[in-house]
Parts: structure tokens; sequence; C-alpha cells
């Protein structure tokens, strides 16, 4: 139960982190006050412009109302001018799940903040209950996370007592975020983060007091299937296509820009150097000074010195090429698999029919896993997830959310056919410097099982 919980609460991280540098994070930009005052001003006059526009021709009406769907590419395109230049340092939130497998419920809960800088800052209190009530509390500062959990017999976690415990008599447990906090950290991602909404177009709505930027994940991964089914359609018409070809292809040029755009050479280098294998690494050359990580990426391709530096000790398997953008797709398949796959063979197209079901089939057999009772095949599926961000009337981004609804059912390999239900909800409100516990005085147990007491630190 404790890896469970904990593994749920850096899950959880994660996910928060990466909406959380989509809307709440500080620009890379010199003077970003001045120019945020100055893009809300313009952006508050156009969006005035725009309801009086919208306004008269919904019948003289001088403003938009609330509910309707904003189609003008200006507005829109300021809105996600918007997410690239929020101002905000962090966020708070509180998200909640409730789970019924057959007559058995689980309710999951989960409340704290997450501060965006120089190093990140988080706080997760959660708790599920069932049967009995179990509880995590996860502090990430910066390279260093703690974590106590527990469990109760009856009744709802009181968190302030807990809080008032750690100060007192439990002790907290030391373990490593791993690469979270590198990812988290990274100008790199959190610009392509920040990109990330721009991949689809979403529904702009006004609001009450501004707008809402709307997106159905399903939709939105249908869409991004439908993008790499025209590739791999165009790999099956092209025998001979290469690596530079692949690259070039429409959805794949564009998708890259899009999710690059703002991201220098030197960001995407340091972004990959952690997460490749030495020798590949050791061969990455130095980034130019102005490089872009598109062209970083694409010198990559025609770079001579790297593709030598890479393909010396490979027994001529690449001979007759200068780089690897010259290299066919189907060669490059036949070297990686030594031999023992053919790309001609493959019907490509098979590859994305059914990745949609297939996606919710294995939400929903995660979800039953969370019973811990057994495994089975899913044998129907239901998924139903939408997000959201939040802005003022001035565009400025207020926050993010989420809703979602699950039901499936699942065959085990004894006894009758389970049945499963869930909803989940999520609220996050950006701040700009966002309170987290003050571990100032707590204890924790260090890896050589020593108990060590926190110093004190700042925590925003």
């Amino acid at each position: 139960m404790k890896k469970k919980i904990i593994g749920m609460a850096l899950a959880g991280l994660l996910t928060l982190g990466v909406f959380g540098l989509s809307a709440c994070k500080e620009p890379d930009i010199p003077n970003s006050g001045n120019q945020g005052n100055q893009s809300g001003n313009q952006s508050g006059n156009q969006g005035n412009n725009q309801g009086n526009n919208q306004g008269n021709n919904q019948g003289g009406q001088n403003t938009i109302k609330p509910g309707t769907v904003i189609t003008d590419e200006t507005v829109k395109g300021e809105i996600f001018s918007s997410l690239s230049d929020a101002t905000f340092q962090g966020f708070t939130y509180s998200a909640s799940a409730n789970l019924t497998i057959g007559a058995a419920e689980t309710k999951f809960a989960a409340e704290g903040a997450v501060l965006l800088g120089e190093q990140v800052q988080a706080d997760v209190f959660a708790s599920m209950a069932g049967e009995g009530t179990s509880y995590a509390m996860f502090f990430l500062r910066g390279d260093k996370a703690y974590y106590a959990t527990g469990e109760q017999t009856e009744g709802k976690v009181d968190f302030s007592a807990l809080k008032e415990d750690l100060k007192d008599d439990l002790v907290l447990e030391l373990v490593s975020p791993g690469g979270i906090v590198g990812v988290l950290q990274s100008p790199a991602a959190a610009k392509i983060m920040r990109n990330l909404p721009a991949l689809a177009e979403g529904t702009l709505t006004k609001t009450e007091g501004g707008f809402s930027l709307g997106y159905d994940i399903l939709g939105v991964v249908d869409n991004l299937i439908e993008g790499v089914r025209g590739v791999f359609g165009a790999i099956e018409e092209t025998a001979e296509m290469t690596l530079s070809g692949l690259f070039g292809q429409t959805f794949v040029s564009d998708t890259l820009k899009t999710l690059l755009n703002g991201v220098t050479a030197a960001e995407i280098r340091e972004l990959a150097l952690p997460m490749l294998p030495e020798e590949l690494a050791e061969a990455l050359p130095e980034a130019g000074e102005k490089q872009t990580a598109v062209q970083y990426l694409e010198g990559l391709l025609r770079s001579g010195e790297f593709f030598n530096a890479l393909t010396e000790n490979t027994d001529d398997a690449f001979a007759g090429f200068r780089s690897f953008g010259e290299v066919p797709l189907k060669k490059l398949v036949e070297i990686l698999s030594g031999g023992e796959t053919d790309l001609g063979a493959i019907d490509l197209s098979e590859l994305v029919d059914g990745f949609e079901d297939k996606l919710e089939e294995e939400a929903i057999s995660l979800l039953f896993s969370l019973s811990g009772e057994g495994e089975g095949a899913v044998t129907d599926s239901d998924l139903d997830l939408t997000f959201s961000f939040s802005f003022d009337e001035d565009k400025k981004p207020l926050g993010f959310s989420a809703e979602g609804t699950a039901s499936g059912t699942r065959a085990p390999a004894e006894g009758d056919p389970q049945t499963m239900s869930g909803t989940v909800k999520l609220e996050a409100v950006c701040a700009s410097s966002p309170e987290l516990f003050d571990l100032a005085g707590c204890r924790y147990r260090d890896g050589e099982g020593q108990t060590q007491t926190i110093s004190a630190k700042k925590t925003r």
C-alpha cells in the first residue's frame, strides 16, 4: 500500500508539473513584467473589439455572451501566446477521485502546492479511503524528497494534526525523486510543455469572467493518430524513404516546430544528455550559439562527423552512407533489428488502428489494478477526459482543471466478471508564490537509517 500511494503521488506530481509548466511558469524573456502588462492591455482591447463585433452579429449586444464559442483566430492566437508568457511561478491544487469496483468503493483525495523556479518544490497530501484509510505526505525540495505514510481504521485524515506531528515525533523518510526534478527544472522541458496546448486547436469559450480553453483529450489523441496514419501511409508508398524524408513530412515537421518553438539548441542538448547512452551522448556536437533546437536536430541528420562517430564499429552495416539523413527507413529498421524485421512486410496502418480503444483498455486495466484483486482481461471500456485552462478578461492564465469518467468490465481468471466505474476531478489555481509547508525542524531517516534534522531553509 505504501509503494502504491507514493507511486501515485510521484505520478500525480509529474502530471501536475506538465500542465503547471504550461500555464503557470515564469517566462524566459527579459522585462517580462512590462511586456506582460503591455500584452494584457493589448489583448484586453482586442478582446473588447472581438466582443463588440460578435455582439453586433448576435443582435446588437456590446459584449460576448458567456457560453459563446470564440472562432476568431487572432483571439485564439493571443490565448496561446498568453500561455507561453505567463507570469506566475506556481499553483495550488486539489484533486479527488471515486472508484467503484463491484460493491467496493475507494475514494482518493489530494491537495497541495507546487513552486516552479530555479529549484522545483512541491507538497502532496494524499489519502485513499476504502475498507480502511491510508495517507501519504510527500515533500519535494529540489533534488531531495521526503515522505511519510500511515493507515487509520476510520474517519477522515486530519493533515493539520499530521503536520503538527511532523514537528514532534513523526519521522520522515528520505527518497530520491529520480528524473522528475530534472524534467521539471529543464528550460527546454518547460518550453516544450508550454507549447503542448498549441498541438491541438481546442475549444475557446467565453465565460462569465474571462475565457476557457478546453480539450477533449481522447479527441486530441485521435487527431494526432490521424497525422501519424498519414505519415505511415507515405512510408508505405515510398519504399526507400530516408530519415531526412521522414522529418520532411508535413505532420512530423509541423509537430516538431510547434513543440520546439522557442527552444534553443543548447537547451535541447542539455535536456537530452542525461537520458542518452554514454556513446551517443559523447558523440553529440556542441550547440551553436544562435542555433534553434530544430536546426540542431536537422544538423544531426546531415552531420558526417556525428554519423561516423556512431557507425565506426558497426561492421559496415552503414556502408555507402555519409549521414543518418541518407539512410532509408527500411535499411535502418533492418540494421536495428539485426535483420529480423522487414519494414516492407509490416502493415503500418494496423499499428495505429484501434490505438484509441487500446489506450482506453489500458487506462481501465490500470484502474482495476488499484483494487489489488488479481488480474483479468478488460472486455468493455469507456473513458472520457476533458482538460481546460482558464483566463481572465485580459487573457491572463488563472489556472487549469480536469474532469473525467471511466467505466469498464473485466473478466478475471476465476469468478464472475467485475464491473468498474470512476470519476476524477482536478482544480488548480496559479499563484505568484504559493506557500509550502515549512520543513525546518522536521526529522528524517537518511539512506543509512540515521535520523537527521532538516535545517531552516527558504521554501519559496
